[in-house]
């Protein structure tokens, strides 16, 4: 339980989770002047654990990393920010990203995100998962040239359930 309330101080505290969630199973609000406060806060199935999968494990744990260590001179660190970042982005998203960094310099200065995560659909089989994100982000060479920036930008993420041994994972498949 403690980790639980963690989880949900870090995400409304670090990433202004916020907005509306639908109904059980994941269809839009019928009354959306009645959402909860919180997307991520609510006793839908899944919505906590997807709001930290794409936070935590996909954005902070591998994209951010990625971002400042993919290109880096050290093979040894490159290599685990682009294994870190291949087991938390798929398909689409994980092209994007790559085409994205391509022509990045190997030291870069990454400002942390910011993540506000406006609602999260889970279909019945709890197999995928779309959330509606707005996002800021800014990426600078050590000269202060400015390499990718975006200012609350609005997003679509879908992400794929992976079943695991002990516990599945949520892996993004398209950033749109």
């Amino acid at each position: 339980m403690r980790a639980v309330a963690l989880a949900a101080l870090l995400l409304v505290g670090l990433t202004g989770c916020e907005g509306a969630a639908g109904p059980p199973g994941g269809g839009p609000s019928a009354s959306p002047g009645t959402a909860p406060p919180h997307a991520c806060l609510t006793v839908e199935p899944r919505h906590l654990e997807l709001c930290t999968a794409y936070v935590a494990n996909a954005t902070a744990a591998a994209r951010y990393p990625y971002y400042q260590l993919g290109h880096s001179t050290n093979r040894t660190l490159a290599d685990a920010a682009t294994s870190r970042l291949r087991s938390r982005y798929a398909d689409q998203a994980y092209q994007y990203l790559v085409r994205q960094t391509a022509g990045w310099p190997s030291d870069v200065k990454v400002d942390l995100p910011n993540i506000r995560i406006d609602s999260v659909t889970v279909p019945a089989d709890a197999r995928s998962a779309v959330l509606r994100t707005h996002e800021s982000w800014r990426v600078e060479d050590d000269a202060g040239r400015v390499l990718f920036v975006e200012t609350n930008r609005a997003h679509v993420i879908t992400l794929r359930r992976v079943p695991g041994v002990l516990v599945d994972k949520w892996v993004v498949t398209t950033i749109q």
